[in-house]
């Protein structure tokens, strides 16, 4: 009897533990007040590496409409033009945009110019939202994939987001505020055959996000700290997923549950920007990529994913 009587105590605070994660997950998305961005930056600038289109177009949006300066670097002048513009015909903020493939930054020569550049201003908000993935014929296939291309996604995913917090970080450290955003994966939170040489980096850019807010605590800087890893978003990483869904015959039914499991940009986003501010230092930002996450990194198998695509044949 005895026995029985801890296995249900035991069982009880397995349950309450599980129903008080689940609040907490609830409440993140739900019941989040949106962070003052601008008391951050005040006069100051926000950076974003990738601003072009995506996701980092989406944060540029966000941050204009609150007021607050833009740097936009990205390697796509057509589309960064087209950012700027739509920016500039709506809002009345200072707009600074550069045009630079970001794999080049860890040359010394080139950093130390686009540092000297960059810092001109004041960077009150960093996003690291550049990155790139795994060429098609990579996919399942890291044998067949092309050095160059696996040297690129290396610097670009993992060496400049720590190259760009290098670089903001002291005038941060010095004003004893600002943000500090990165845009991970829940690829980096276990293996996954599809694209290792992605999640191996944004596998990096999570704990690199942790470890940097170890030893820079809010507490004790006044820096916040996020990082991302949300699931697939409908971005142009993600072409290879929405291109087999369309061929598969599944559009209909992805559409109607799109704002749940394979969400556009601006749906994510939405979700996602309420959680950075929260005390809480990561998420996946949308209450179902938290629960899938959870999932995945116990459970996750690739062939299904495999099968979805436009690869399996």
């Amino acid at each position: 009897m005895e026995f029985l009587t801890f296995l249900q105590i035991l069982g009880g605070l397995v349950v309450a533990k599980f129903l008080y994660n689940q609040w907490k997950i609830f409440s993140l998305y739900y019941y989040a007040r949106d962070f003052d961005f601008k008391s951050v930056a005040e006069d100051g600038y926000a950076l974003i590496t990738g601003g072009a289109e995506g996701i980092g177009r989406q944060c540029a949006l966000y941050f204009a409409k609150r007021g607050i300066n833009l740097i936009l670097v990205d390697f796509n002048e057509k589309k960064l033009n087209e950012t700027a513009k739509e920016i500039k015909e709506n809002y009345s903020i200072s707009l600074i945009t550069k045009v630079m493939d970001l794999t080049t930054l860890h040359e010394p020569e080139v950093y130390a110019s686009f540092e000297k550049e960059m810092l001109k201003q004041k960077i009150s908000i960093l996003f690291n939202n550049a990155g790139m993935s795994e060429e098609k014929k990579a996919f399942w296939n890291y044998a067949g994939s092309t050095p160059s291309k696996v040297t690129k996604i290396m610097t670009l995913n993992a060496e400049v987001p720590v190259l760009m917090t290098r670089m903001v970080l002291p005038g941060m450290l010095e004003r004893k505020k600002g943000v500090l955003m990165h845009m991970g994966s829940s690829a980096g939170l276990t293996a996954l055959d599809a694209n290792p040489i992605y999640a191996g980096t944004k596998s990096h850019v999570i704990n690199f996000s942790r470890s940097i807010e170890q030893l820079y605590p809010t507490s004790k800087t006044g820096i916040i700290h996020h990082v991302f890893y949300p699931a697939f978003i409908r971005t142009s990483l993600t072409t290879f997923l929405t291109k087999g869904i369309k061929k598969k015959g599944y559009e209909n039914t992805m559409e109607r549950l799109k704002d749940i499991v394979f969400p556009k940009v601006e749906t994510w986003f939405a979700s996602a920007i309420k959680t950075v501010g929260t005390g809480k230092n990561e998420s996946g930002g949308s209450w179902f990529f938290e629960q899938f996450v959870n999932y995945m990194v116990m459970h996750f198998d690739s062939r299904g994913l495999k099968m979805l695509t436009d690869l399996s044949e």
